[in-house]
């Protein structure tokens, strides 16, 4: 469940957020019964994302992305909070097919604040 906005700045800059609620089901054997907060079975989690997307007059766009999550469990260095951030290159081939390369900043486990660099390729297909 959420809920998406956005505001078109200009042709070529736009912002946007979303608010969305998450609930997981854990199996069993994902139940961390050494920490407090990771004993339930459920978890769930308030999960607000903003986007800044550039789209220059040519192929080429870039997007930014900052999500914070507020969870009912240990997430994130002991905490009941986390953050994420993803930054996007993306080719426009076609009205359709969308090249792109990401680069994230992504926690390693609930239990330290190390992070780690995430890198993704892929193609996103538009049916619009």
């Amino acid at each position: 469940m959420g809920l998406k906005l956005g505001y078109k700045v200009n042709d070529q800059l736009s912002v946007s957020g979303r608010y969305r609620y998450d609930s997981i089901k854990l199996d069993r054997d994902k139940v961390n019964h050494e920490m407090p907060d990771n004993q339930m079975d459920d978890q769930s989690f308030n999960r607000y994302d903003v986007w800044v997307n550039y789209a220059s007059k040519g192929p080429w766009a870039y997007e930014y992305q900052f999500t914070y999550f507020d969870a009912d469990y240990i997430r994130y260095d002991n905490g009941k909070t986390d953050y994420e951030q993803n930054a996007a290159f993306k080719y426009k081939w076609d009205k359709h097919w969308v090249p792109f390369f990401e680069v994230g900043d992504i926690k390693v486990d609930s239990e330290d604040d190390k992070r780690q660099l995430r890198l993704r390729v892929g193609v996103q297909y538009n049916f619009l």
